[in-house]
């Protein structure tokens, strides 16, 4: 409960000095100063995202192209029979469903 009091004290007084900034800046200066906060939030929360997943995606289907052999290892790995019953993984996984 402390913790929370104190990181809410925290963000309170961050916005207050931020907003200070703000209202002490010059017209200009503070569209600028919006306009790179809003082009920084579409970078971090839009464009870095999209671009991450979109390279992870081509990683993973050039590797899958290259060798076409991982699949099957790992199925054969996931879905073999486990040190603590006889059941398989594919037996888990039907019952699962």
């Amino acid at each position: 409960v402390c913790f929370l009091c104190f990181a809410a004290c925290y963000d309170l007084a961050c916005l207050i000095y931020v907003y200070l900034f703000i209202a002490n800046a010059r017209e200009g200066d503070s569209l600028q100063l919006m306009l790179a906060i809003l082009w920084g939030l579409l970078q971090d929360g839009i464009w870095k995202p999209l671009l991450m997943a979109a390279i992870m995606a081509i990683v993973s289907s050039l590797t899958l192209w290259i060798f076409p052999e991982v699949p099957g290892e790992v199925e054969d790995k996931w879905l073999a029979p486990t040190k603590d019953g006889p059941e398989s993984g594919q037996a888990i996984l039907d019952d699962a469903i």
